[in-house]
C-alpha cells in the first residue's frame, strides 16, 4: 500500500535536455563561435527535402572518435520556419565537429559520411557499444513536431576499426516512433550498455522501452520484462487529475541511493503527465512500480535548502520512503513509525532526523495493532483496513497513542514545511490531532484508502469517492487545494502559497 511521494525537485538527478549554444558563448570550456560558424556552413550543405531554414543547435555531447585524444562535438537539432518558428519538413544530419591541435574545427567526414538524414534529433549517448575501446554513437530522433506526429527512426553509428565507422541500421529496431530522450547503463548486468529510450508521445510506440544491448546490436526488451508496464505505458486519455498524458522529456539511469543498483529516473516536461518526475529504484535489473518515489511539486523547494518536514508512518528510511531526497538535500525532522524494527533503521541511516516508535491518533488511546510482521508497510491500527488485506495478521498487540501536538509540542517544533501522512486507513485520525492552522505545512501528502474498490490499484481509482471523502472535505475546509493524485496518495497545497 505504501507508495512513494517526494515532495522535492531538489537539483536535476540526470542529464536534462541539451540546451542550445550560442555563438559566442563558451560552451563546456570550448568557444562556440568557431563551432557555430563550422556548423552552419555545413548545415547549408547537408540538409535535404523541404525549404531552408533556421537550425536549432544542441549539444549532443562530446567524445573522442578520432582517437587523438581531442573530443569531437555532436551537435544537432531540428530546423525551423524563419517567419513562424514551426518546424519546416527539412531533414538534416547530425554533425561531428572535430577540433585540431591549433584550435581549428572541421567536420569529422569518416563519421559524416555514413550519418543518415534526421528530421528532429533530440538527444545522444556517446559509448563505447559494440566492444571495440572505440566511441560509438545513438541518437534518438522524434520527428516532425507537428500533427499527425509521423515519428522517425533513431540511429546508431558504430566504430569498425581505426577512424572507420558505419550506419548500423540493422541493429537497432525498425521503428518510426517519438523517441524524445534516452538514457544508457548496464541493467542487465553483463558488462555492456543498455538503453532506455523515453517517449515524448504515443502515435509510434505505446510504452517507453529498454534497449537490451547483444554484442553491439540492440534488441527491443518485452514491455513489463524489465519495467512495470504501469510505469512504462503512455496513456492517451486526460481524465485523471492534472491532465496530460503519460509523456517523457528524457530519462536517466545512474545508482541514485548507492545501493550498487542502477535507478531509473523518469524526466517529464511541464504539463505532459498524469505524474510528475519519478525515481524507479532498481533491483536486480528489474524496475517495479513498487519502488518509485515521485516529485510531485516539481521545482517547488528547489532554492529551499534547509526545511522541516513531518513523516507519520514512515517505514523504511531510504526506499520507499517519502523524505529521504530531503534529507538528502539538507532537511531535517520528525519520523514517525508504530514499528520498532524501522525506528531502529532510521536511527542508523538518518542520525540528523529525531526518530520515534509510536502510533498516532487524533488522542491518547489504547488501541489494538494488527501486525504482520516487521517493517511491515501494512502494519496498521485500523481493524477495517487489517480486514480488507489479503495478507494473513500475525499477532495483535496493545498499544498506546499520542498525537502530533503532543508530539510535536515535547519537540519544540512551531513549523512544518512537509507533512506526510501514511498508516493505513488512519489518516483522518492523525489530522484530527494536529493542528493544521498552526503549523501550516506547505505540501501535505496522505494516503487515502477506497475500499470501495474490488482492488486497490490507479486504474480502479474513483475522483468522486476521493471529492467525497472525509480527508478532502477536511482540507479544503482548512485552505488547503487538491494538486496532485498518485496511486492511493492525495497531494495538497497550502492555498495561501497560490497565485
Amino acid at each position: 500500500m505504501k507508495r512513494l511521494i517526494a515532495v522535492v525537485a531538489l537539483i536535476a538527478l540526470v542529464a536534462s535536455v541539451p540546451m542550445p549554444a550560442m555563438a559566442g558563448k563558451w560552451a563546456k570550456g570550448l568557444y562556440a563561435k568557431s563551432i557555430t560558424d563550422v556548423y552552419k556552413v555545413y548545415y547549408n550543405r547537408y540538409t535535404k527535402g523541404g525549404k531552408k531554414g533556421k537550425p536549432v543547435l544542441f549539444q549532443f555531447g562530446v567524445g573522442d572518435f578520432s582517437g587523438d585524444n581531442l573530443p569531437e562535438i555532436v551537435l544537432g537539432g531540428p530546423i525551423l520556419d524563419m517567419k513562424t518558428s514551426g518546424q519546416l519538413y527539412t531533414r538534416m544530419k547530425t554533425f561531428v565537429i572535430s577540433p585540431s591541435k591549433k584550435g581549428k574545427f572541421s567536420l569529422y567526414k569518416p563519421m559524416h559520411n555514413v550519418m543518415p538524414y534526421s528530421d528532429n534529433a533530440r538527444h545522444a549517448i556517446i559509448a563505447d557499444f559494440n566492444g571495440d575501446n572505440r566511441n560509438d554513437l545513438f541518437i534518438v530522433d522524434h520527428g516532425i513536431d507537428a500533427d499527425p506526429f509521423p515519428g522517425d527512426q533513431n540511429v546508431l553509428v558504430l566504430s569498425r576499426g581505426k577512424r572507420k565507422f558505419f550506419n548500423a541500421k540493422t541493429r537497432v529496431p525498425k521503428l518510426k516512433d517519438f523517441s524524445h530522450g534516452v538514457a544508457a547503463g548496464d541493467v542487465d548486468g553483463d558488462g555492456d550498455i543498455d538503453l532506455f529510450i523515453a517517449q515524448s508521445r504515443h502515435e509510434g510506440s505505446s510504452h517507453h522501452y529498454f534497449l537490451e544491448n547483444r554484442k553491439g546490436k540492440f534488441i527491443r526488451v518485452p514491455n513489463g520484462k524489465w519495467i512495470d508496464e504501469s510505469l512504462s505505458k503512455i496513456a492517451t486519455g486526460t481524465s485523471a487529475p492534472g491532465g496530460g498524458i503519460d509523456r517523457l522529456s528524457t530519462a536517466g539511469l545512474e545508482d541514485i541511493d548507492g545501493d550498487g543498483q542502477i535507478d531509473l529516473v523518469l524526466v517529464i516536461g511541464k504539463g505532459e503527465s498524469l505524474h510528475n518526475t519519478r525515481i524507479v529504484f532498481g533491483q536486480k535489473g528489474k524496475f517495479k512500480a513498487s519502488n518509485v518515489v515521485e516529485l510531485p511539486a516539481d521545482g517547488f523547494f528547489k532554492n529551499k535548502k534547509k526545511g522541516i518536514y513531518l513523516d507519520v508512518g514512515s517505514q523504511h528510511p531510504i526506499a520507499n520512503n517519502n523524505t529521504y531526497l530531503l534529507y538528502k538535500k539538507g532537511w531535517s525532522g520528525i519520523n514517525i513509525d508504530l514499528d520498532l524494527k524501522s525506528i531502529q533503521l532510521f536511527n542508523l541511516a538518518r542520525s540528523r532526523d529525531i526518530n520515534i516508535n509510536a502510533a498516532v491518533s487524533s488522542g491518547k488511546f489504547t488501541k489494538d495493532l494488527f501486525f504482520y510482521h516487521d517493517k511491515s508497510a501494512i502494519n496498521t491500527i485500523e481493524k477495517k483496513i487489517a480486514a480488507y488485506q489479503t495478507a494473513k495478521v500475525k499477532e495483535v498487540r496493545t498499544v498506546v497513542t499520542k498525537t502530533l501536538n503532543d508530539i510535536l509540542k515535547d519537540y519544540l517544533v512551531n513549523k512544518v514545511d512537509y507533512l506526510n501522512i501514511d498508516v493505513e486507513g488512519h489518516e483522518i485520525d492523525v489530522l484530527n490531532g494536529f493542528d493544521i492552522n498552526k503549523f501550516s505545512p506547505e505540501i501535505i501528502s496522505i494516503e487515502f484508502l477506497d475500499l470501495k474498490m474490488k482492488k486497490l490499484e490507479f486504474k480502479n481509482n474513483n475522483l468522486n469517492n476521493v471529492l467525497n471523502s472525509s480527508i478532502y472535505k477536511y482540507m479544503t475546509k482548512n485552505g488547503y487545494g487538491l494538486i496532485n493524485w498518485n496511486h492511493a496518495d492525495l497531494i495538497f497545497i497550502n492555498n495561501k502559497l497560490r497565485d
